[in-house]
């Protein structure tokens, strides 16, 4: 018997809060290690990668992630070149084994209003997918650590592509193609299942083995595809058990 994602506002969520497995690595990282502290600690020295005259620098702990300047440069005055500093690129590790980082968002000046900036997709963007956390310190000071607080915001749903966990995940609400502006929906009512369920773990007690709720629903009951660490996947059961920080719960 299948049945589809489970109503996580159903669950009694005051006892403990659910587990997550992030599936790209620097997101996990930051996520187990606590986002808020990660976020202020990391920003003290922002981890920044830059070339010079003398080749590749960096600055900061460039484990995780790190920034990259974005720049044209054009002919100045008495042979001098004037480089404008157009935004800044944001890179994450996709893979602990490796050391493969990937484009997550970039920070543009907006042409309009040079003092103005927003944030943009660096790469194509599923919807479900996650992009990058949102702490509440970030959020507050407007500091640039990972990006988010300067996502434009709107309380139409429709003009909105990106939605706001109850974990402070931004989540993509719709496919977002490279380079399309990030809108951040200001959603005024309760938490969507849908987006806060995504990459929760989940126990299988058929299998014996841990995985995650996936993003793909198939079949005319919308059910949910599970994800197990071997990489092998299957429609979310009756079975399963949703984890919780310090317990468990039917799914």
């Amino acid at each position: 018997m299948t049945e589809t994602v489970p109503d996580t506002s159903k669950v009694k969520m005051g006892r403990s809060k659910p587990l997550y497995w992030f599936k790209e690595y620097w997101l996990h990282r930051l996520y187990s290690d606590g986002v808020e502290s990660s976020v202020k600690r990391l920003g003290r020295r922002l981890p920044v990668q830059y070339v010079d005259a003398d080749g590749e620098k960096g600055r900061g702990n460039r484990q995780l992630f790190f920034w990259k300047l974005l720049y044209g440069i054009e002919e100045g005055s008495f042979c001098r070149p004037n480089v404008d500093v157009r935004g800044y690129r944001l890179f994450g590790l996709v893979d602990g084994k490796t050391v493969e980082y990937c484009p997550v968002v970039e920070v543009l000046r907006n042409e309009e209003n040079g003092d103005e900036w927003r944030l943009f997709a660096s790469k194509d963007y599923e919807m479900g997918d996650a992009i990058l956390f949102l702490s509440e310190f970030e959020e507050e000071t407007k500091n640039m650590i990972l990006g988010g607080a300067y996502a434009e915001t709107s309380e139409v749903e429709n003009e909105s592509n990106v939605y706001l966990t109850c974990n402070r995940m931004l989540r993509c609400m719709k496919d977002i193609g490279k380079g399309e502006k990030i809108v951040r929906w200001r959603n005024p009512g309760n938490p969507i299942d849908y987006f806060e369920v995504i990459d929760q773990v989940i126990v299988s007690r058929e299998r014996m083995a841990m995985g995650r709720i996936g993003k793909l629903e198939v079949g005319e009951r919308n059910e949910r595809i599970t994800e197990f660490l071997n990489g092998t996947i299957d429609v979310a059961r009756s079975r399963n058990l949703l984890v919780f920080e310090d317990s468990f719960a039917k799914v």
